[in-house]
């Protein structure tokens, strides 16, 4: 493609999302009442404008176009006739201000809306965009424990549709090579395409233009090809009418395109179906009364299903709609996106054809082994693409990494091929111009490499996961028949409290007399082989205050409280904890006896306590965050990921080796911590001396964290040649295997975040950690309420510190603008804000701009109570 024409359609797309972008902000800040009428209206000015195209303007009967306005307007409830399409009447009862009502015309005449109409698809950017506030309310409403969500909420939670590109992307590789082969008219009305929950129709008019094109080569009547596509070949079902609305309108202009004549109305779109009722709404089209229904669109087989199903997992999900789910679909009820997949199985006869983009999550998430198992038995992988996260322009960071699968419905032989493209964009050259970068890539799937694994052995995994990156010796490290780590470990979740506002403290904030709080392990992160545990939980008379919280807030357990409180007899034992959420690679910490675990920190219990150390080298070991990583490709790691990875066997040598290693791992780890968290140091600094606050001061806090950090480094590189060795020696690996499943852990660990990588401190997070460290040392300890009345010199902290600090002028003066007093007045008062979670140790500093308020541990609010007070 030619730079010039690469950079048009680039600029092209930049401008829709800005279109997108501003009638976002001006929804936001209208402080109109997002009501049905204001959405019909703004809809209606998105109809006209696409009406008003070059290629329709010229030929379109006046009749015909505000017929089409007239129809949309009633579909969408909004009755009044108007010859303009923003006709902001007061009888409308819009609640809109003359000037938002100008400024919401205005909006319609920018460029980048004649850009963003210019194709029908304009109209689901415009509905979609206007749902955005609607959709953060039914967000919140599936996100509630015990949700009773309405299909309206359900509806609106899964309003993000299909981008254009992957639209066409996907009808030209399932719908155009059945046209191509379609020799005659009665082969084209043989073929039929389904998106059984279409929104506002993207798959189904991308569908109908090439159809079209197709019936075109047997020169029909315009007239006769619409009708044909409307009674043989495009259906559409979703339980949005709004939505439904939207579609009709769009196909039918989409007709007008393609048609010769512009003088007469497309035949009444009839393909379109609601799949709602009384009794199973939000089952939509997965309920079973369609197979019951004679005539339905759903109860009968098409040659092709294309569709972006509705993302919404088992925890978000409410319990009427889980318990039909669990009912129809026993096998896979966790995702109704996988079950939309499951489904589609059935839509199609064999030789049939399914498209889906949906969340990658099915490819290797031990839920939807299921899934797998029953797409392996029945299909041919025919593709994947995988394109990561930014498909969606409305969905932020990683919330949908998105795949598109490709499948035919016959049984694939065990040597034929399933291919794979990997169109993700690198974290490193992600920017808001790359954010297309993959779905411009989509026109060219046909000429782009693909990398590929046989159907079998995609079947042989222990997982049947569909993993193309595995090497070949992955098959035989993971292989169903080799032991797992659950044979040699207890693996569990622990306590969640339902409320830890109310039940939860730091440990600074509790005095150390007071035995109805223990320590509460959570999740920490990539922090590896040790993290100090900063958080107490209220735990007074075996946590009756707690349980009896968890009953009222689930009263659907029916007093099954340790669904919630879980495992409560490995409560205080020691043992490993885990972060349950990492972006980076398996963290492993040890877990100190006398404290409770929750499910964020999951913990680990040896079967042999000598082990323990053992256990906690291999966990941490580059293999198997590696192999953790394959099995649950996600932020998450479960304990049930975990429990499947593979047991070695060591040798006496080896086995002394890697728990010296992990003792010594641990032990260094604690060294570094105070250094770097104050927090930490707040606990754990009984003796530790605090570094001078100058150039020299920390240049040796420095050298001294960077010694403890080479030391983790090279133990950690010690246990990975271990762990590596002795795997190709249990699993007997030859030199090539051995090699290759070498470069793939090495390859995998580049991505990752070692416990040992180098932390980047600078200057100034050093002086205020120091600071800071000093001061919650010095209050913490004394319990003393202080107040700064005046100015104070560098002389004036040290006394005040009471602690032999050197603050060299010259070193301060980089961080601590005009004097040191103003610096405590301001940023001194947020930097401890922030270092302790919001729960910064007592201090006053009269005048400061956020001070961190004077109280003491016995106060019955704590600091963020107040602040939030002050806001």
């Amino acid at each position: 493609m030619p730079v010039a024409t690469a950079t048009r359609k680039l600029t092209h797309k930049l401008a829709l999302r800005r279109a997108r972008a501003t009638l976002g902000k001006w929804l936001k800040k209208s402080n109109v009442v997002q009501g049905d009428k204001l959405l019909a209206l703004i809809m209606v000015a998105g109809a006209q404008q696409v009406l008003n195209q070059d290629q329709l303007n010229s030929e379109l009967n006046s009749l015909t176009s505000q017929y089409l306005l007239n129809q949309l307007r009633s579909d969408l409830g909004l009755a009044e006739s108007a010859t303009a399409a923003l006709n902001l009447d007061s009888n409308l009862d819009l609640n809109l201000t003359s000037a938002a009502a100008l400024s919401l015309s205005k909006l319609f005449e920018g460029p980048e809306y004649l850009l963003l109409f210019s194709q029908v698809h304009g109209l689901s950017d415009l509905f979609e965009v206007y749902s955005i506030n609607q959709r953060k309310l039914a967000t919140a409403k599936v996100q509630t424990a015990d949700k009773n969500t309405s299909t309206n909420d359900q509806a609106l939670f899964s309003q993000i549709y299909t981008p254009p590109q992957v639209v066409q992307a996907m009808v030209d590789y399932l719908v155009v090579p059945l046209l191509d082969k379609a020799n005659t008219v009665e082969a084209i009305k043989g073929l039929s395409m389904l998106d059984p929950c279409c929104g506002s129709g993207n798959f189904l008019i991308a569908s109908t233009a090439q159809f079209y094109k197709a019936y075109q080569r047997f020169h029909l009547p315009d007239q006769e090809i619409c009708r044909l596509i409307i009674e043989h070949n495009i259906v559409g079902v979703d339980i949005d009418d709004k939505a439904l609305s939207i579609a009709r309108f769009a196909i039918t202009v989409q007709l007008l395109n393609c048609m010769k004549s512009k003088d007469v109305v497309a035949n009444q779109i009839s393909c379109l179906h609601n799949a709602s009722d009384v009794s199973e709404a939000a089952l939509g089209s997965l309920s079973p009364r369609w197979k019951r229904t004679t005539n339905h669109p759903l109860n009968r087989k098409y040659s092709v299903v294309l569709t972006n199903p509705p993302y919404l997992g088992r925890k978000l999900i409410d319990r009427t709609l889980k318990l039909k789910l669990k009912k129809y679909f026993p096998d896979c009820a966790s995702d109704l996106s996988q079950i939309f997949l499951w489904k589609a199985l059935e839509l199609v006869p064999d030789g049939g054809a399914v498209g889906f983009l949906t969340q990658s999550s099915f490819m290797h998430l031990p839920s939807a082994i299921d899934l797998r198992k029953r797409i392996l038995e029945q299909a041919k992988i025919d593709l994947v693409i995988e394109l990561g996260d930014g498909v969606f322009p409305l969905l932020a960071g990683s919330k949908a990494d998105s795949s598109i699968i490709f499948l035919s419905k016959s049984k694939a032989s065990a040597d034929e091929p399933a291919y794979y493209l990997d169109l993700r964009i690198p974290l490193e050259r992600k920017n808001k111009e790359s954010k297309l970068e993959h779905l411009n890539k989509l026109s060219q799937i046909g000429r782009l490499t693909k990398t590929s694994k046989t159907h079998g052995e995609l079947s042989t995994s222990h997982d049947l996961a569909f993993n193309f990156k595995r090497p070949g010796a992955l098959f035989l490290v993971q292989a169903k028949s080799n032991q797992s780590l659950a044979s040699t470990a207890d693996f569990k979740q622990g306590l969640a409290t339902s409320d830890n506002e109310k039940f939860l403290r730091f440990a600074w904030e509790i005095e150390e007399s007071d035995k109805t709080y223990v320590p509460y392990a959570k999740g920490g992160g990539s922090e590896r082989w040790w993290r100090t545990i900063t958080s107490k939980v209220r735990w007074g008379e075996d946590g009756s205050e707690i349980k009896a919280a968890v009953a009222q807030a689930y009263p659907y357990l029916k007093g099954q409280i340790h669904w919630v409180v879980k495992n409560e007899n490995y409560y205080f034992r020691p043992g490993l904890t885990f972060s349950f959420v990492n972006r980076h690679r398996l963290s492993v910490r040890r877990l100190p006896p006398g404290a409770i675990f929750d499910v964020g920190g999951s913990a680990i219990f040896s079967h042999e306590a000598d082990q323990e150390n053992l256990l906690l080298a291999y966990l941490n070991s580059s293999l198997v965050s590696a192999l953790a990583h394959d099995l649950n490709p996600t932020i998450n790691f479960q304990i049930g990921d975990l429990k499947r990875l593979p047991l070695i066997q060591f040798s006496d040598q080896v086995k002394q080796q890697l728990t010296r290693l992990a003792h010594t791992a641990v032990d260094t780890k604690q060294q570094l911590e105070p250094l770097l968290s104050p927090a930490a140091h707040l606990l754990n600094s009984s003796g530790s001396k605090l570094a001078s606050l100058s150039h020299r001061g920390f240049a040796e806090h420095l050298t001294a964290i960077e010694s403890y950090q080479r030391q983790l480094i090279a133990i950690e590189e010690e246990i990975d040649r271990l762990v590596l060795s002795a795997a190709g020696s249990h699993f007997s690996l030859d030199q090539k295997d051995q090699l290759e499943l070498s470069q793939w852990v090495e390859e995998r660990a580049k991505a990752d975040t070692s416990a040992g990588a180098v932390v980047k401190l600078t200057s100034k997070i050093f002086f205020e950690n120091q600071l800071a460290q000093a001061f919650a040392k010095r209050l913490g300890g004394g319990n003393e309420q202080f107040a700064l009345e005046r100015p104070i010199a560098f002389n004036d902290v040290a006394v005040f510190l009471n602690n032999k600090i050197e603050i060299e002028a010259g070193f301060a003066d980089q961080f601590v603008e005009g004097n040191l007093y103003k610096y405590f007045a301001s940023r001194f008062n947020q930097v401890l804000h922030e270092q302790y979670g919001g729960q910064p140790p007592a201090l006053a500093i009269e005048g400061a701009i956020q001070a961190t308020l004077p109280l003491t541990r016995k106060s019955g609010q704590r600091p963020s109570d107040l602040y939030r007070l002050l806001d």
